[in-house]
Protein backbone atom coordinates (compact mmCIF):
# COMPACT_ATOMS: atom_id res chain seq x y z
CA UNK A 1 0.00 0.00 0.00
CA UNK A 2 3.03 2.45 0.06
CA UNK A 3 3.98 3.92 -2.84
CA UNK A 4 7.41 3.01 -4.63
CA UNK A 5 9.65 5.13 -6.20
CA UNK A 6 13.50 5.23 -6.65
CA UNK A 7 15.37 7.83 -4.85
CA UNK A 8 18.36 9.34 -7.16
CA UNK A 9 21.01 7.13 -5.09
CA UNK A 10 18.84 3.89 -6.91
CA UNK A 11 17.36 2.91 -3.51
CA UNK A 12 13.56 2.30 -2.90
CA UNK A 13 12.18 4.82 -1.38
CA UNK A 14 8.88 4.54 0.49
CA UNK A 15 6.13 6.75 1.04
CA UNK A 16 2.95 5.91 3.18
CA UNK A 17 -0.32 7.40 1.84
CA UNK A 18 -2.66 9.23 4.04
CA UNK A 19 -5.15 8.05 5.68
CA UNK A 20 -7.64 10.50 3.65
CA UNK A 21 -7.60 8.17 0.72
CA UNK A 22 -8.46 4.85 1.83
CA UNK A 23 -10.05 3.08 4.51
CA UNK A 24 -8.35 3.04 7.92
CA UNK A 25 -8.63 -1.27 7.61
CA UNK A 26 -6.29 -1.43 4.78
CA UNK A 27 -3.83 0.99 5.75
CA UNK A 28 -1.45 -0.27 7.95
CA UNK A 29 1.51 -0.79 5.72
CA UNK A 30 4.55 -3.38 5.86
CA UNK A 31 7.53 -1.70 4.66
CA UNK A 32 10.02 -4.34 2.64
CA UNK A 33 13.69 -3.05 2.02
CA UNK A 34 17.35 -3.53 3.17
CA UNK A 35 17.37 -0.42 4.89
CA UNK A 36 14.54 -1.05 7.21
CA UNK A 37 14.22 -4.38 7.34
CA UNK A 38 10.44 -5.19 7.94
CA UNK A 39 8.14 -2.54 9.90
CA UNK A 40 5.35 -1.74 10.55
CA UNK A 41 3.91 1.57 9.16
CA UNK A 42 1.02 3.14 11.36
CA UNK A 43 -1.76 3.94 9.72
CA UNK A 44 -1.65 7.64 9.88
CA UNK A 45 2.05 7.62 10.11
CA UNK A 46 2.62 11.06 8.13
CA UNK A 47 -0.90 12.33 8.57
CA UNK A 48 -1.44 15.51 10.53
CA UNK A 49 -5.23 17.06 11.31
CA UNK A 50 -4.81 20.50 13.39
CA UNK A 51 -7.64 22.59 15.04
CA UNK A 52 -6.65 26.02 14.08
CA UNK A 53 -8.52 29.01 15.29
CA UNK A 54 -7.56 32.47 14.69
CA UNK A 55 -8.73 35.54 16.24
CA UNK A 56 -8.12 39.13 15.17
CA UNK A 57 -10.23 41.08 12.07
CA UNK A 58 -10.36 38.12 9.93
CA UNK A 59 -14.32 38.18 9.25
CA UNK A 60 -15.54 40.16 6.41
CA UNK A 61 -12.46 40.66 4.79
CA UNK A 62 -11.97 37.60 2.64
CA UNK A 63 -10.77 35.26 4.81
CA UNK A 64 -12.40 32.03 4.44
CA UNK A 65 -11.94 32.14 0.42
CA UNK A 66 -8.15 32.58 1.40
CA UNK A 67 -7.90 29.62 3.62
CA UNK A 68 -10.11 27.40 1.23
CA UNK A 69 -7.77 28.34 -1.63
CA UNK A 70 -4.44 27.58 0.31
CA UNK A 71 -5.98 24.46 1.88
CA UNK A 72 -6.69 23.27 -1.69
CA UNK A 73 -3.39 24.24 -3.17
CA UNK A 74 -1.54 22.79 -0.51
CA UNK A 75 -3.87 19.66 -1.16
CA UNK A 76 -5.47 19.48 2.55
CA UNK A 77 -9.05 18.42 3.72
CA UNK A 78 -10.84 19.97 6.37
CA UNK A 79 -12.83 22.76 6.82
CA UNK A 80 -13.11 26.53 7.41
CA UNK A 81 -15.90 28.78 9.03
CA UNK A 82 -16.70 31.59 10.80
CA UNK A 83 -17.68 31.82 14.78
CA UNK A 84 -20.00 34.11 16.23
CA UNK A 85 -17.33 36.45 18.11
CA UNK A 86 -15.72 37.34 14.78
CA UNK A 87 -12.99 34.47 14.93
CA UNK A 88 -12.40 32.08 12.17
CA UNK A 89 -11.68 27.98 13.30
CA UNK A 90 -10.03 25.72 10.46
CA UNK A 91 -8.94 22.09 10.90
CA UNK A 92 -6.77 20.84 8.08
CA UNK A 93 -5.72 17.38 7.22
CA UNK A 94 -2.94 15.79 5.57
CA UNK A 95 0.81 14.81 4.60
CA UNK A 96 2.71 16.75 7.26
CA UNK A 97 5.10 18.43 5.28
CA UNK A 98 1.73 20.26 3.66
CA UNK A 99 0.57 20.88 7.17
CA UNK A 100 3.54 22.52 7.79
CA UNK A 101 2.99 24.78 4.22
CA UNK A 102 -0.61 25.76 4.89
CA UNK A 103 0.15 26.93 7.97
CA UNK A 104 3.25 29.02 6.65
CA UNK A 105 0.91 30.37 4.26
CA UNK A 106 -1.63 31.16 6.76
CA UNK A 107 0.45 33.68 8.52
CA UNK A 108 2.38 34.97 5.37
CA UNK A 109 -0.08 35.01 2.75
CA UNK A 110 -2.78 36.50 4.68
CA UNK A 111 -5.49 38.98 2.74
CA UNK A 112 -4.54 42.84 3.05
CA UNK A 113 -7.50 43.57 5.62
CA UNK A 114 -6.84 41.00 7.60
CA UNK A 115 -5.06 41.27 10.92
CA UNK A 116 -4.68 37.78 12.61
CA UNK A 117 -4.20 38.95 16.30
CA UNK A 118 -3.80 35.30 17.88
CA UNK A 119 -3.47 31.90 15.97
CA UNK A 120 -4.05 28.99 18.77
CA UNK A 121 -3.06 25.50 17.38
CA UNK A 122 -4.44 21.94 18.69
CA UNK A 123 -3.21 18.62 17.41
CA UNK A 124 -6.37 16.07 16.57
CA UNK A 125 -6.53 12.44 15.72
CA UNK A 126 -7.06 12.46 11.44
CA UNK A 127 -10.68 11.60 10.69
CA UNK A 128 -10.08 10.89 7.01
CA UNK A 129 -11.49 13.61 5.18
CA UNK A 130 -11.56 13.52 1.75
CA UNK A 131 -11.80 17.41 1.08
CA UNK A 132 -12.16 20.99 1.96
CA UNK A 133 -15.07 22.34 2.26
CA UNK A 134 -16.48 26.10 3.83
CA UNK A 135 -19.14 25.45 6.46
CA UNK A 136 -22.02 28.04 7.66
CA UNK A 137 -20.95 30.04 10.27
CA UNK A 138 -21.39 28.74 13.81
CA UNK A 139 -23.03 30.61 16.57
CA UNK A 140 -21.08 31.24 20.06
CA UNK A 141 -17.38 31.75 20.54
CA UNK A 142 -15.29 33.56 23.12
CA UNK A 143 -16.82 37.27 22.23
CA UNK A 144 -14.87 40.71 21.46
CA UNK A 145 -14.76 40.60 17.77
CA UNK A 146 -12.93 43.16 16.05
CA UNK A 147 -14.70 44.74 13.14
CA UNK A 148 -12.13 45.94 10.06
CA UNK A 149 -12.40 49.58 9.40
CA UNK A 150 -13.74 51.47 5.82
CA UNK A 151 -11.02 51.65 3.43
CA UNK A 152 -11.18 53.92 0.47
CA UNK A 153 -11.67 51.97 -2.74
CA UNK A 154 -9.09 50.06 -4.31
CA UNK A 155 -6.81 50.47 -7.54
CA UNK A 156 -8.86 47.43 -9.03
CA UNK A 157 -12.44 48.32 -8.28
CA UNK A 158 -11.63 51.71 -9.43
CA UNK A 159 -10.38 50.37 -13.19
CA UNK A 160 -13.78 48.33 -12.70
CA UNK A 161 -15.68 51.75 -12.60
CA UNK A 162 -13.61 53.45 -15.42
CA UNK A 163 -14.06 50.71 -17.38
CA UNK A 164 -16.86 50.87 -20.09
CA UNK A 165 -16.59 46.54 -20.71
CA UNK A 166 -17.01 46.14 -16.94
CA UNK A 167 -20.48 45.66 -15.18
CA UNK A 168 -19.52 48.07 -12.42
CA UNK A 169 -18.52 50.92 -14.93
CA UNK A 170 -19.66 54.23 -13.16
CA UNK A 171 -21.28 52.17 -10.07
CA UNK A 172 -20.53 54.63 -7.29
CA UNK A 173 -20.60 51.41 -4.80
CA UNK A 174 -17.90 49.00 -6.33
CA UNK A 175 -15.95 47.63 -3.89
CA UNK A 176 -14.64 44.18 -2.92
CA UNK A 177 -13.07 41.81 -0.24
CA UNK A 178 -10.16 44.29 -0.34
CA UNK A 179 -12.00 47.69 0.02
CA UNK A 180 -15.06 49.42 0.81
CA UNK A 181 -16.72 49.74 4.19
CA UNK A 182 -17.49 47.68 6.87
CA UNK A 183 -17.13 49.48 10.30
CA UNK A 184 -19.98 52.06 8.67
CA UNK A 185 -22.91 48.69 7.36
CA UNK A 186 -22.80 46.54 10.68
CA UNK A 187 -25.93 46.25 12.74
CA UNK A 188 -24.50 44.74 15.89
CA UNK A 189 -21.06 43.20 16.97
CA UNK A 190 -20.82 39.20 16.58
Amino acid sequence: MASQAESETGRPRYVPLCSSLLPLSRLTLIVHGPEHGHRIISPVEGCRRLYIRVNGIVQGVGFRPFVYRIAVRTGLAGFVRNLGDAGVEIEVEGPAGDVKSFLSALRDEAPPLAEIAELRVEERPPTGEKEFRILASRDGGEGGGTIPPDIATCDRCLADIDDPKSRYCGYWATSCTDCGPRFTVIGALP
